[in-house]
């Protein structure tokens, strides 16, 4: 949960870094600031020195960059304590890797916490109870999770089900079902199955697939079925920077509602169904 906002020291420092949108926004979520993120650092900041960190909002900021940057887009995100110089971060290694500098007071408040990959993932909390609401337990329930990559909610759901059941983790991406699949394996998770398929075409509405274990499947074939639906994001938060066309963001709904359909469609009499997104526009 956030500090006590009155504990914390914001107040800007000589010596600073500027870093990109993306690291900005995860300092702001309780991240540290990692090396691949630092776009400037001022010459005479030295390991273990306190340092204001600054998102470049303006996406104006070359890397390398050594004087104070000044644009009025340029965002406070707070202060931290430097673990690497200028040297390090620009003159050796082109991809410099690890802490660059350790935050102790994000304007947000919420403090930095790092858990080793093995003992679990940290989540938003929707994502969590977007889990819940599936009302699994330790069932040995079937459930499909029909755009799964990278994961996030499907290694949820298996571990609330405590390995049991079986879990259909389907998405058409190939590359970002790699990451489901090193997820289940670093977590131990036995009882979910990958597929690389379009949930666009999972129903076997022909009756041509003999094979109940790979989609398309037949229609009532889940107790419990997660539509984590493609969308615009406009629900992030915190989000520094929004780039988003508005053709785009027009095409989701219809795109969500075949889907939809097909949700239906897959789901037992009587199962739960659970569609989420995380944006705000009331179409989607």
């Amino acid at each position: 949960s956030p500090m006590d906002k009155s504990l914390l020291d914001l107040s800007p420092k000589n010596e600073e870094v500027v870093v990109d949108i993306a690291t900005g926004q995860s300092a702001l979520r309780g991240s540290h600031i990692f090396a691949p993120g630092i776009m400037a650092m001022t010459p005479e900041v030295k390991v273990d020195s306190l340092i204001s960190v600054y998102a470049d909002l303006a996406k104006g900021c070359k890397r390398g960059y050594q004087k104070y940057y000044d644009n009025p887009m340029k965002m406070f995100v707070g202060n931290g304590i430097a673990k690497m110089n200028r040297r390090q971060l620009f003159n050796g290694d082109i991809n410099p890797k690890g802490i660059a500098v350790e935050m102790t007071d994000p304007v947000t408040g919420i403090p930095s916490f790092k858990l080793p990959d093995e003992y679990g993932m940290l989540q938003n909390l929707p994502s969590i109870v977007t889990g819940h609401a599936l009302d699994v337990n330790e069932n040995d329930l079937k459930v499909l999770d029909m755009c799964a990559a990278p994961g996030n909610k499907t290694t949820h759901i298996a571990t609330l089900m405590n390995n049991k059941g079986s879990i259909d983790a389907i998405d058409k991406s190939k590359i970002k079902l790699k990451k489901v699949e090193l997820r289940c394996n670093s977590f131990g998770i036995k009882n979910v199955k990958i597929h690389h398929f379009d949930s666009l075409i999972s129903v076997d509405t022909n009756n041509i697939n003999n094979n109940y274990n790979k989609p398309p499947f037949k229609n009532e074939s889940f107790d419990r079925v997660l539509l984590d639906a493609p969308c615009s994001n406009l629900g992030q938060r915190p989000l520094l920077n929004i780039q988003v066309d508005g053709n785009l963001i027009k095409s989701f709904p219809a795109l969500q509602r075949k889907l939809l359909i097909n949700a239906v469609d897959l789901v037992k009499p009587g199962g739960i169904l659970v569609y989420s997104t995380c944006t705000i526009t009331l179409e989607e």
